[in-house]
């Protein structure tokens, strides 16, 4: 059920994150995929409850400790793809927002 269950504390320590400064600029604090990884743990019991937000926050913390691996090519459930388009929403708003952030330090 979650991807990283088995993932070990010492490789998430081994894998270097790129681009903390950025990271840390836009959102106040750097990426630790240990507390995210501990966080998902919390979540989901110890890895053993499905909860939506976990899962989701495991499937992308596997795609970052993995990132040539590619998921299967089936179509996504309905909630998948609602919360894919979540996502990306998401993401288009913090780009908007640093892009504010950035004008507004300009003048």
């Amino acid at each position: 059920m979650y991807k990283t269950a088995n993932v070990t504390r010492k490789e998430l320590e081994s894998i270097s994150i790129k681009n903390q400064s950025e990271i840390l600029r836009l959102m106040g604090s750097k990426l630790s995929l240990i507390s995210a990884w501990e966080q998902i743990g919390r979540l989901s019991n110890n890895f053993k409850k499905k909860v939506a937000e976990a899962l989701e926050a495991d499937s992308l913390l596997y795609a970052i400790i993995n990132p040539n691996k590619k998921g299967k090519s089936k179509k996504g459930t309905k909630v998948q793809i609602e919360y894919e388009n979540y996502e990306r929403e998401r993401a288009r708003k913090i780009k908007i927002l640093a892009l504010q952030l950035e004008m507004e330090t300009a003048i």
